[in-house]
């Protein structure tokens, strides 16, 4: 008997109510492990009004059957897929998602798609979601569908939101769950299929900001914290796809959108680009050494503003035209503390010469202007945009250790 075979039929008498979950399993050891996560969905599924009738039923899959063969709805390595997605046939995923729909019916399938968490039919779309993700087996569909999915649970808290609900503990973490998802599968996409993902995620990253940007505007003071670390998120997905798309080596390591290093690992610098090498360039005179290959390169005696991040070694996120400003330069970071005798300060991870000035607070963001003069940077004014935050007023909840300034570029 084929598996598929097996996988309807269980189905059947665990809607039925003939045979339990386990009954079935033990009925076939074999294929227990592919087949205990569909059991147990079906389970959970509950008949709702009356029974619908053959021609109901005849419509129902035909509609099923066009869904999935429809690609996800829009742009929207370590994360498996289930062993049951690898091995079975369309003929075992059609099998699964028409029961699913028939014993709810298609109307109640529909109108879960407009429920929020803790609405009585979310776990029916959350349901048709995760089945509809167990069969997704192409990795730049998978990718293309998490980052849908964060958009929409970003979209769910947003309305969360407008209704004055709460948002909780587990709902946050399950919105964020998605972006996560989504940064490692784009992780293990080839080059050819990376560059248009990529650009799916930092689209979908900003409209999720706009939403829960414009949530918070109206948000009780007592409900804003999700929105705010939700928000920090999605800043931090637009980031890793900024990033990616110009040094791809920022995704060996898949970085995680909860880690709010990357926000402290940020840095900005405008300036006249003074000297260009493959690991090492000189901009304003703040110099950027220890590059990955980056797809974008400078060229020297021309205005740039330089976006990227600092981990282990330097990811620029992007290379554009600066304005046009003389000998003026800037970088704006993270200050990660100073050299023992106080005549270097560390800015994100940049090195910035004799700015004599009193030190910042670790962790303050700065905006540090200055004049590039025989190929250095001489600091002329300092400005704190925004004071440190103790890591329990992050979002993240990183320990202090991982937040200390001067081993930044040996743990990102």
């Amino acid at each position: 008997m084929k598996l598929e075979d097996i996988l309807a039929a269980c189905i059947d008498d665990v809607v039925a109510g003939r045979s339990t979950v386990d009954d079935c399993l033990d009925r076939y050891p074999r294929f227990r492990d592919q087949l205990r996560p569909l059991l147990q969905l079906a389970a959970r599924v509950k008949p709702v009004g009356e029974p619908p009738s053959d021609e109901f039923k005849r419509r129902a899959r035909e509609r099923l059957l066009r869904v999935m063969a429809s690609p996800p709805p829009a742009p929207p390595r370590r994360f498996r897929v289930p062993s049951l997605a690898r091995r079975l046939s369309f003929t075992a995923a059609t099998a699964v998602a028409v029961v699913l729909i028939l014993v709810t019916g298609t109307t109640t399938v529909l109108a879960s798609q407009g429920s929020l968490p803790n609405d009585f039919l979310y776990p029916v779309k959350t349901g048709v979601e995760s089945l509809r993700l167990a069969f997704t087996w192409s990795p730049t569909a998978r990718a293309d569908y998490h980052i849908w999915l964060a958009r929409d649970r970003a979209t769910e808290l947003a309305e969360m939101s407008r209704r004055g609900r709460d948002i909780d503990a587990a709902t946050l973490e399950a919105a964020i769950d998605q972006l996560d998802r989504a940064v490692t599968e784009l992780a293990g996409l080839a080059p050819p299929d990376i560059a248009g993902r990529l650009q799916h995620l930092a689209e979908a990253s900003a409209e999720s900001q706009a939403l829960l940007a414009q949530a918070l505007l109206s948000a009780p003071e007592t409900g804003r914290r999700p929105l705010e670390t939700a928000l920090a998120v999605h800043q931090r997905g637009g980031m890793i796809a900024e990033v990616a798309a110009t040094s791809p080596a920022f995704l060996d390591d898949p970085p995680s959108v909860l880690d709010s290093r990357l926000d402290d690992a940020y840095f900005e610098i405008e300036g006249t680009v003074v000297t260009v090498t493959d690991d090492a360039w000189n901009i304003g005179g703040l110099p950027v050494e220890n590059l990955a290959p980056t797809d974008e390169s400078p060229v020297e005696g021309i205005r740039v503003r330089v976006e990227g991040i600092v981990g282990d070694s330097v990811f620029i996120g992007s290379v554009e035209p600066g304005a046009p400003d003389g000998n003026q330069a800037s970088i704006q970071g993270t200050f990660w503390g100073a050299s023992p005798d106080d005549a270097t300060w560390y800015v994100s991870g940049i090195p910035v010469d004799s700015p004599k000035e009193a030190l910042p607070e670790e962790g303050d963001r700065l905006a540090i202007s200055g004049v590039t003069e025989d190929g250095a940077f001489v600091v002329t004014e300092v400005n704190v945009t925004e004071p440190h935050l103790d890591d329990d007023e992050r979002d993240g909840d990183k320990s202090d250790d991982e937040h200390d300034g001067d081993s930044k570029s040996d743990d990102e």
